[in-house]
This record gives structure tokens, C-alpha cells and sequence, in this order.
């Protein structure tokens, strides 16, 4: 990035659209949009990767932990991000919290498809990883859904 660019990152359209606005407003000319740039969370996770893999000094196999503590670590931190998730605006959920979505029948379609998202999503990266999907049955549970067969 150069000294006279202003960069402004959202993670939403919507919201990107808003500070665009914003910034146009306070700035005037002073402040174009050169270029909209989409990422999905996929996306921006690959990046991060990469630029994790390709620093100097990193090195996954040197974690000293046991994998099996390490399963549980990560187990415990999903589980805390998703509790936390059931009670946040979600912007696949029109920026509505997952218990706010139940309650109609329309909130809770939107609700199923955010979770066979995630499942999905997480289902790939283990696959390519090697390592065991996060299971969250507990999810569908919680929220009082009835979780679909699979086809």
C-alpha cells in the first residue's frame, strides 16, 4: 500500500458500500473508489494461510503438542466461536443472531442453509487436512432444528 492510498475493509457488501459513502462524504475528491475488491471467508483463510506457510521461522510440524491436546484446543475454541456466533448478527442471516432467525419459518430456512454451510465448509478442510470435521450436531440441538437427511 502506498502513503496516499486509503484502503477500507468491511465484511459486508453493505457495510463497504456504507463506508465508502462515508468516506466520500467527510473527503469529497479528495477520495475515489479505484477498486471493489470480494473475498469470501475461503478466500481471506487461503491468504492467511499462505502468508502464514510462507513466513520465515513458521513451521506447523514444530507445534510441540500432543495431537490429541491439540484436537481438544481446537475443539474447545470452536465451540466457544460458535456459542458466541448463535447470539451475533450474521450477515448471511440478513445481520440477524441465529436465535432471532428461528423464530419464522423463512429465518429458519436461512438458519439450515448457514449451518450446511459451515458443516460443508468444514467437512472440505478437513478432507484436505487430514485432520477430524468440527461436529456441530450440538448447534442444530441448541437452535431446536431437525437437521436434514442427507441425499
Amino acid at each position: 500500500m502506498k502513503d496516499d492510498e486509503l484502503w477500507l475493509t468491511a465484511n459486508s457488501l453493505n457495510r463497504s458500500e456504507k463506508g465508502i459513502e462515508a468516506l466520500i462524504g467527510l473527503l469529497g475528491d479528495l477520495v475515489t473508489p479505484q477498486l471493489t475488491q470480494l473475498h469470501s471467508p475461503e478466500q481471506l483463510l487461503a491468504e492467511e494461510e499462505e502468508t502464514m506457510s510462507s513466513s520465515p521461522g513458521f513451521d506447523p510440524a514444530e507445534i510441540d503438542m500432543d495431537p490429541d491436546e491439540l484436537s481438544d484446543l481446537m475443539s474447545d475454541y470452536f465451540d466457544q466461536h460458535y456459542r458466541k456466533a448463535l447470539d451475533e448478527p450474521i450477515p448471511a442471516l440478513d445481520n440477524k443472531t441465529p436465535r432471532q432467525c428461528i423464530r419464522t419459518k423463512s429465518g429458519r430456512k436461512k438458519v439450515i442453509a448457514w449451518l450446511k454451510y459451515l458443516e460443508n465448509q468444514e467437512y472440505r478442510k478437513a478432507s484436505r487436512s487430514g485432520d477430524t470435521a468440527y461436529d456441530f450436531s450440538w448447534m442444530w440441538i441448541e437452535l431446536g432444528l431437525e437437521k436434514p437427511a442427507k441425499k
